[in-house]
């Protein structure tokens, strides 16, 4: 069971996916605020547009890079972030913020301000949720069917990036060794009014119904900046 004394209010998650110089950037600026560490993963995103993809350039190699602060700050890095990554304009990349409910295990130190942290993510975020984030895991091989599905029900693209998988009806063995194989995550952002019509259409065309063929789920987002 996990104590009172272990739950660290007025945490935050932000995530950011952009361009390797755009990710540097961002960890420097980051930094500048006292965050002292991130998580960065390589992905694929995909872009729409006509032109790009007859010259087959409608798919980006990007980083994602995670961030954990403090409540009481994120209002002044999210700010410094979408202005000096230019995040207003179209194609410089997505920003999201998400609400880190426990934390355990940190090896850094991280303040526990005493705050109405109800009041002050209004005071931050201005509103209602606006936008969901879709993860679909599957094979290695499918996320670009995932982003067709999702394009066909509304979605403007999304972001593939590698794992692997050691569920029950994933792994095989060969010489009495286990195989996990390679995963894709998928990353799609949508309108929250969307997300219910966009995750049941992959589920269908993916036929994520059946066991082994991948899992779905969808997380809300307080605020994301970058989506046009």
């Amino acid at each position: 069971m996990i104590s009172n004394n272990n739950l660290y209010h007025s945490l935050y998650n932000v995530t950011l996916i952009v361009s390797s110089k755009a990710s540097r950037n961002a960890k420097k600026i980051a930094k500048s605020f006292g965050v002292l560490g991130s998580t960065t993963l390589l992905c694929k995103g995909t872009i729409d547009g006509k032109l790009l993809g007859l010259l087959d350039l409608n798919e980006q190699q990007q980083e994602m890079v995670i961030f954990l602060t403090n409540g009481y700050q994120i209002a002044d890095l999210v700010s410094a972030l979408h202005s000096q990554l230019k995040l207003s304009l179209s194609n410089h990349g997505i920003m999201f913020v998400t609400e880190i409910k426990n934390i355990l295990g940190k090896n850094i130190y991280l303040e526990d301000v005493n705050i109405d942290k109800d009041n002050f993510t209004k005071t931050i975020y201005e509103g209602d949720f606006m936008y969901n984030s879709i993860y679909v895991v599957v094979d290695k091989g499918n996320g670009n069917d995932v982003i067709a599905s999702s394009k066909r029900a509304g979605a403007r693209g999304g972001t593939i990036f590698s794992a692997r998988g050691s569920g029950i009806h994933e792994t095989q063995r060969l010489f009495s060794m286990d195989i996990e194989p390679e995963k894709e995550v998928v990353m799609i952002l949508v309108p929250a009014s969307e997300t219910d019509h966009i995750a049941a259409t992959i589920v269908s065309d993916l036929r994520l119904d059946l066991p082994g063929n991948g899992i779905l789920y969808v997380q809300e987002l307080l605020k994301a900046y970058g989506i046009y």
